[in-house]
């Protein structure tokens, strides 16, 4: 929650932001600790047997800081001027008013997911020929979704098309502004609304390699911060064929950037439904292609696996010299043992 809270204290001096974002550096990568008072979800449940549940999301009850701060509907003022202004012929027109929607943005914080008819404006802005503003769109867009939360998700059918296509931009300046964008909307809805309605698919499919490549190495990014089955439904499942095509591409990048992740795509789909996509591709030479990778990763995965069951460590074996002294000692003892029963027989 620190990017949140953090909203609180921009009007701060740079020395005083400097050093909470030092405090939260700090602090990043720690889990919250489970909570150690409070009622359990289950009421009824006897003592010390409800322990594990504390701390897990409960519906009905937990509140988040999203749930907790102020909201602002800026959707009220969203007036007709504005989205005449951001439509309009004249560039420095459309900047002023792309200006004034980042200015309603930064003075509310935190925003409610009503946004009018603003949607579709920043929409066409996406493609305006002033590629200036197309960044500024995009900086807007990745200001909304951390300002939204969670609900910007109902916007990414109309915002997310857009974006990727910004990624297949000749300019590095275009692609990078577009990689923070979707970073921004990953940060706050995750993966699997991406697959889920299909745009990552379809810009997998597109003709531009620059799009292909930079999505590929952003995709294969976020598959690795996923534990493994997450993803592994039908959803995921429909990019896997348009992911199959890209093992070889005619562009070098975007066939590198695919086969390196493979195996992270298996991992997540699963051999079959990666093996039955393949079966799927028309062309028969990339089919032919494609299952002698499937196979050769399924080859180097056995071999890992019996690699590593062969440097397990094992129970250390009784040398040979321990053998003979246990083996002496048995003989020892059987004779004492026998002595002894001469000497019973004699005295009866």
């Amino acid at each position: 929650v620190g990017a949140q809270v953090r909203v609180f204290f921009e009007d701060g001096k740079p020395a005083l932001l400097a050093q909470i974002d030092a405090e939260f550096a700090k602090v990043a990568n720690e889990k919250p600790p489970k909570p150690s008072r409070g009622v359990p979800p289950s009421g009824d449940k006897e003592e010390g047997e409800g322990d594990e549940e504390v701390g897990k999301s409960d519906p009905g009850g937990s509140v988040g800081l999203a749930d907790l701060v102020p909201r602002v509907d800026i959707g009220g003022k969203v007036k007709g001027g504005l989205i005449k202004e951001l439509g309009d012929k004249n560039w420095k027109v459309r900047g002023e008013a792309l200006q004034k929607v980042s200015d309603m943005i930064a003075e509310a914080k935190f925003i409610e997911s009503g946004l009018a008819d603003l949607p579709g404006a920043l929409k066409a802005r996406l493609t305006d020929s002033n590629k200036n503003l197309v960044v500024t769109v995009l900086t807007i867009l990745s200001n909304i979704a951390t300002a939204m939360g969670p609900p910007v998700a109902k916007y990414l059918r109309t915002w997310g098309p857009a974006v990727l296509n910004v990624l297949g931009d000749s300019k590095p300046q275009q692609r990078v502004a577009a990689t923070s964008c979707l970073n921004s909307f990953y940060k706050e809805i995750g993966l699997l609304p991406f697959f889920e309605i299909e745009i990552v698919s379809g810009a997998l499919a597109t003709e531009s390699p620059n799009l292909r490549a930079s999505l590929l190495e952003w995709v294969e990014e976020k598959l690795e911060g996923v534990a493994e089955g997450k993803l592994a439904g039908s959803e995921f499942q429909s990019i896997l064929v348009p992911y199959l095509n890209c093992l070889e591409d005619r562009s070098a990048d975007v066939r590198k950037k695919s086969q390196a992740m493979l195996g992270l795509m298996i991992q997540h789909a699963g051999i079959r439904p990666v093996t039955k996509a393949a079966e799927k591709l028309a062309n028969l030479t990339l089919k032919q292609s494609v299952m002698a990778m499937i196979e050769k990763w399924r080859q180097t995965s056995r071999g890992g696996d019996k690699k590593k069951k062969e440097t397990a460590p094992s129970a250390p074996a009784k040398s040979a010299s321990q053998s003979s002294v246990g083996k002496s000692k048995s003989v020892a003892s059987g004779k004492k043992k026998g002595a002894g029963s001469v000497k019973a027989a004699a005295g009866a």
